[in-house]
């Protein structure tokens, strides 16, 4: 980012000085030209829009130049650039990240923060039927294959692997949630709207999965 200083004179070279002012200026950042020819360019007001714009860019640029040349030098130390040729896109993210799997114990993970305190309703979150559910939730991912659960992570936190740091880094802090409410002193009942047949919904912006109360495993 820009400092401060440079930002204020810039603003105002684009908004406050007069034509008298700019005439000082010319296309040029710390003797180098913006742009073919930038050093016999005078700024105007016609141009100062532009002159903004490339003195910007120049800055950006220069200040990360040392950094992401250190970061290509690297990168192609590992991965030489004939691999890489027609390589579309999304194929090197794979390249670089690997497949979208889950292990067994990162679900064993996952199923240790969310139980039991991850459980919603809060109240309701000891009573047997929700833990029953939870149990037969999480058993189903365990007996599932890298790629679905992959894709459930994507449904429930909108990503398809755990953090490298590990899940417990995720903010907010992943929850499952059971789509029962009270009944009575000691009871719990399904959501009217929440069938046992209908099929979960991932909330991303909080982490929150919902998934109605299930009859049984099967």
């Amino acid at each position: 980012s820009l400092d401060h200083t440079v930002a204020n004179n810039l603003w105002r070279v684009r908004h406050e000085m007069s034509d008298e002012d700019l005439r000082w200026l010319d296309f040029t950042c710390a003797g180098a030209e913006l742009e073919p020819g930038g050093g016999d360019k005078q700024v105007c007001k016609a141009s100062r829009q532009e002159y903004v714009r490339l003195f910007c860019t120049y800055l950006l640029k220069q200040r990360c130049q040392t950094h992401l040349q250190a970061f290509v030098t690297g990168f192609f130390d590992v991965i030489p650039p004939r691999l890489l040729h027609g390589v579309h896109e999304e194929g090197v993210l794979r390249l670089l990240v690997g497949r979208a799997e889950v292990s067994d114990l990162q679900v064993r993970d996952l199923e240790a923060l969310v139980v039991p305190a991850g459980l919603i309703p809060t109240k309701l979150r000891d009573h047997p039927l929700v833990r029953q559910a939870a149990y037969w939730f999480f058993k189903a991912v365990r007996e599932s294959d890298g790629a679905f659960r992959a894709r459930l992570l994507e449904l429930w936190l909108g990503v398809g692997r755990i953090p490298l740091a590990g899940i417990v880094t995720l903010r907010p802090r992943p929850r499952l949630q059971i789509m029962v409410q009270q009944d009575g002193a000691r009871g719990v009942k399904r959501i009217s709207s929440w069938p046992a047949e209908r099929l979960p919904e991932g909330h991303t912006c909080g982490n929150e999965l919902w998934m109605a109360l299930p009859e049984s495993y099967a």
